[in-house]
């Protein structure tokens, strides 16, 4: 057994210093993608209120942004940047405050130069109208991108793997790990009214509007950005109610119309679990 862990451990280094052996030449847009940069490290974004409208048949996707943030210190006169990742691109953008020449999209990022001082406390929204077709996964979730399939049935399947490779990949957000919307998102998802759109957290409105319906799911809890995740397919929905340590708490399932009996047997898992989350971590949420 010690033989084999160090031959274990001596190929993983081999690799792993292989790895760091490679003639890397970073750029300028790395350092923009991975770094709180001056154009980022003076705001914090505390709520993402999103749409997404994906079209199967075109495997596009297309909605808006609104990024609420306060200012973190004070600042003349500086240039913010959001991060959209091409072939995406940005339509429009409001800002809560004045700007020199709108914006500008630059490879993977939006810039815009504000045109006042800011001090720190105040908050301000920017607005981003989005549109185009994303990138396409290969393989998800292993590697990145919308995935735009069928279901056993034949119906129409969407959503996206994004945490290797940015949630920007699709919408347009501050994409670092250190910043997450400290008051959490909502997040409307716009589709045909023969499908259903799956958020994150919990549904507070569904409305039709002609032939499409749009589903508004709310996060009240800071959640990275790489876990914004739409699913849009034949789903249908069943639920119990767990006694937690703080009271009731609703526990709701959306499953492929198909699946719904498989699902009924694998989730009588979830009380048990949250029993034993709440017990080594505390009354939900943990």
């Amino acid at each position: 057994m010690k033989k084999l862990t160090f031959s274990l451990l001596f190929a993983s280094s081999i690799a792993f210093g292989q790895f760091f052996e490679h003639d890397k030449k970073f750029t300028k847009e790395d350092t923009l993608k991975g770094s709180n940069t001056l154009y980022r490290n003076f705001w914090d974004v505390k709520k993402y209120d999103l749409s997404v409208e994906p079209d199967f048949d075109s495997k596009s996707i297309k909605g808006n942004n609104k990024i609420t943030f306060e200012i973190t210190k004070d600042i003349l006169n500086p240039v913010f940047q959001v991060d959209l990742q091409k072939p995406m691109k940005a339509d429009k953008v409001e800002c809560s405050f004045p700007t020199i020449d709108g914006f500008k999209q630059v490879g993977d990022f939006i810039f815009i130069s504000a045109k006042k001082s800011f001090k720190k406390g105040e908050k301000y929204t920017i607005n981003i109208m989005y549109s185009g077709k994303p990138s396409i996964a290969k393989n998800a979730p292993w590697d990145g991108g919308w995935v735009f399939t069928k279901d056993k049935n034949g119906n129409p399947w969407m959503s996206v793997a994004d945490e290797g490779i940015g949630a920007s990949i699709w919408l347009p957000t501050k994409d670092i790990w250190s910043d997450e919307p400290d008051n959490g998102i909502t997040m409307k998802i716009i589709t045909t009214n023969d499908l259903v759109g799956i958020g994150n957290g919990k549904l507070i409105s569904k409305k039709a509007e002609g032939s499409k319906t749009a589903y508004t799911w709310e996060v009240k809890n800071p959640i990275n950005a790489y876990s914004i995740i739409p699913n849009i397919g034949k789903y249908v929905n069943f639920n119990e109610v767990y006694e937690g340590e703080k009271g009731k708490l609703d526990l709701d399932y959306w499953v492929i119309d198909y699946n719904l009996d498989k699902a009924k047997k694998q989730f009588t898992q979830v009380k048990p679990m949250m029993k034993a989350f709440e017990y080594w971590f505390g009354p939900y949420p943990f």
